[in-house]
């Protein structure tokens, strides 16, 4: 990868193959600082995966797709371990977290709730 980039939210909903582009290893649904967590694995319908950024060989923004380093595979991912705290606020898996969290707190409608009225959870 090259040093300019890095696991960013732009990364959600990347597909992710192995080098060379051919096996499909899963898609990103979240990302954390200096990893993705992984999920729609082959084989592996209801496990995630994690990949630390250091595994992720190259980023082709016109095709939407990760290609990992030579030599890690779909049971790297698989048998890679849960990071123990990605971050503060855990996995961010939408470019909306922030507004998300805004409207949680009153400051600002939530993501796909612009037409709802914002009611306090305790008064719906």
């Amino acid at each position: 990868m090259d040093d300019t980039e890095s696991v960013t939210l732009t990364l959600v909903g990347y597909l992710v193959r192995e080098a060379g582009g051919t096996t499909p290893i899963g898609q990103i649904d979240g990302v954390a600082e200096g990893c993705a967590r992984i999920n729609e694995i082959p084989g592996y319908p209801d496990q995630v995966g994690y990949l630390p950024e250091q595994a992720i060989g190259r980023i082709d923004r016109n095709t939407g797709t990760v290609e990992l380093t030579p030599g890690v595979g779909i049971m790297d991912v698989v048998t890679a371990p849960q990071p123990t705290k990605p971050d503060a606020f855990g996995w961010h898996t939408s470019s909306e977290w922030w507004s998300d969290l805004l409207g949680h707190f009153g400051f600002s409608e939530p993501e796909g709730q612009a037409d709802a009225p914002s009611l306090h959870p305790d008064q719906r």
